[in-house]
């Protein structure tokens, strides 16, 4: 149900009214409107689903990149696999939708607590200033998911940035996703590769 203030309320009142008033002239009876309900627009449900979407191909390709299980990545404590590259998963996400609730995010990842989300992309914001080899992984993990491209254009200790040249031109993460053409190389299953 949708909530309209008072104001509004009376404004499509009154327009309804006008507009029954000139259908009953045009066709020469009285015409009576009813609204019997009212949909939110459909915007927000496609905004829901292309964000799950995202976070879906997010964790897809972090385990494939990384050789691990969706289940090693969202399981809970640090046993399952590298918290390291579930708060990149995190950081991705946020900066993909810099709105998203924590909660949400940590939601998606074993019912994690909006604190532990909070927590994760502080480390890895740390992470990603000290250690080149995380920053390194961070980008190319972020490429593939946001570019489709698979060849590390991160950073090296001497300052080389990576052959463009190379670069694979195949559509990206997010192109497959909409087109529906994600492959992932092989759906990653919740238990495994699938």
């Amino acid at each position: 149900m949708i909530n309209l203030d008072p104001k509004a309320l009376e404004s499509l009142a009154q327009e309804m009214r006008q507009f029954e008033e000139r259908l009953t002239r045009i066709l020469g009876f009285e015409v009576h409107i009813s609204i019997t309900s009212l949909k939110p627009p459909q915007a927000n449900n496609s905004h829901k689903l292309m964000v799950d979407a995202y976070i879906k191909l997010v964790k897809e390709v972090v385990c494939r990149e990384n050789n691990i299980t969706v289940r090693q990545l969202c399981s809970p404590g640090r046993d399952g696999g590298k918290p390291e590259l579930r708060w990149m998963c995190f950081q991705i996400i946020k900066d993909a939708f810099p709105s998203i609730a924590l909660s949400r995010i940590g939601a998606a990842f074993g019912g994690r607590d909006h604190t532990t989300v909070s927590h994760g992309l502080c480390r890895i914001q740390e992470l990603l200033k000290e250690e080149i080899e995380i920053f390194n992984q961070y980008l190319t993990l972020k490429n593939i998911i946001n570019n489709g491209k698979t060849q590390n254009q991160g950073f090296t200790l001497s300052g080389n940035s990576g052959d463009d040249s190379q670069q694979n031109e195949s559509p990206s993460g997010l192109e497959q996703l909409a087109t529906g053409t994600f492959s992932g190389g092989g759906a990653i299953q919740e238990g495994g590769r699938g």
